[in-house]
Order: structure tokens, then sequence, then C-alpha cells
């Protein structure tokens, strides 16, 4: 009795040494119209990203003040930016890489194509990743995009 005793307190001890209580971090989603927030060249922007499909996509801004309102845009090698009625459309190659949105649409495509390989981690908030290459990210408790910060 004895013995059938000491095997059934070892077993429940390894089964709760097993548990951690935390729940698995949620795989990122980018989903195909979220809010965020998006630090890059030392400013923060607030936004919506729209996803129309797999190679178009728009980043409106909605604050600051000063530039809200103003969609950036990219589909099949071409950017456009536009305010109000006001639109300006480029090939990509014309757009500098060091630009604030050529810089934002080269980590959201980033961000898109690895979304499954990359890790989160528990935060205050939700969760993070501060391990990626150029950015960080923020997630909500179900993994959604909530902040990405540009290095």
């Amino acid at each position: 009795m004895k013995k059938a005793a000491a095997v059934l307190s070892a077993v429940l001890f390894l089964a709760a040494a097993g548990c951690t209580g935390e729940d698995a971090a949620p795989e990122l989603n980018i989903g195909s119209n979220v809010s965020c927030r998006i630090s890059c060249g030392g400013r923060d922007y607030r936004c919506t990203l729209s996803f129309i499909s797999d190679d178009v996509e728009n980043i409106t801004l909605t604050s600051p003040e000063s530039v809200k309102g103003i969609t950036f845009g990219s589909y099949s090698g071409n950017h456009t930016i536009s305010a109000g009625t006001l639109i300006c459309r480029s090939d990509s190659r014309l757009l500098p890489e060091s630009s604030v949105p050529a810089r934002i649409h080269r980590f959201i495509r980033r961000l898109k194509a690895d979304r499954r390989e990359i890790k989160l981690f528990p935060a205050d908030e939700g969760y993070k990743n501060d391990e990626l290459p150029g950015m960080d990210i923020r997630t909500d408790e179900h993994g959604m995009l909530t902040e990405l910060i540009i290095k």
C-alpha cells in the first residue's frame, strides 16, 4: 500500500511540475484590417493597416493630427501616397528605401511572410518579440498586432 501511495505521489508531483499554468502563446495575427501604433524614424504614428490581397496593402495614418488621413499604398511594385483627393503614384524603385513608407511596407511584408515562424513571448499586456532583426512587435492577448517598432 505504501509503495502504491509513493508511486501515485511521484506521478502527481511529476505531472504538476510539468504544468506551468500558462497557455501557449498565440500565433502572430496580422488580420486584414488592424489598428496599431508604429514607431519609425523617431516618430510615433497610429494607423490602420488594410490588406486587400497578398501584394496589395494600405497604411492609413490616424494620428498625429498633422498627418491624419494620409494613406500609403503598395501594390504590384508600385506605391501611392494619397491625402483626400490628391494622389501621387510611383514605381516602388523611386521611393527611397530609408523613407518611412518604404520601411513600414518592407517590415509589414516581412511580418506577413514570416508570421508562422515568429515566436511571441508573454508581456505585461499581451505578447511581444524584441528579438526580430530591425524591429520589435507587440500583440494583444490573441496575437493581433498592436505595435510595430522599427529600429
